[in-house]
């Protein structure tokens, strides 16, 4: 579920940024730069989404532990691996978007304003 969220924010962000990335292509950058600048901002939201997200979810499991004793507590590795997960998930959500955004046709997207 957070990688098909992902995929939408970022493929709202490149419907939303077709003119400054059409403007980037225009001034020379090259696809690989504007796939790096759109997998980069997708991979900033799940970092931030990350920073909020593991320490509650720690919080959670020693709730729930302490409401429900037997309850084994969240162990690091687990954490480890979700995080390296959704980070994977991300990175591969974001990049329809990104390539979509590389293919913007800089005369196009000037010419429409």
């Amino acid at each position: 579920m957070a990688s098909i969220g992902l995929h939408g924010v970022v493929a709202q962000y490149v419907a939303t940024s077709r003119r400054s990335i059409g403007i980037r292509m225009a001034l020379g950058a090259r696809r690989g730069a504007v796939i790096a600048l759109v997998c980069g901002r997708a991979l900033r939201l799940t970092a931030a989404g990350l920073v909020v997200g593991v320490p509650l979810a720690l919080g959670a499991s020693r709730l729930v532990r302490g409401a429900l004793p037997g309850v084994p507590d969240a162990a690091a590795g687990m954490l480890t691996i979700v995080v390296g997960v959704l980070t994977a998930a991300a990175l591969l959500a974001s990049l329809s978007p990104a390539w979509r955004a590389s293919r913007v046709d800089p005369v196009a997207t000037l010419r429409v304003d």
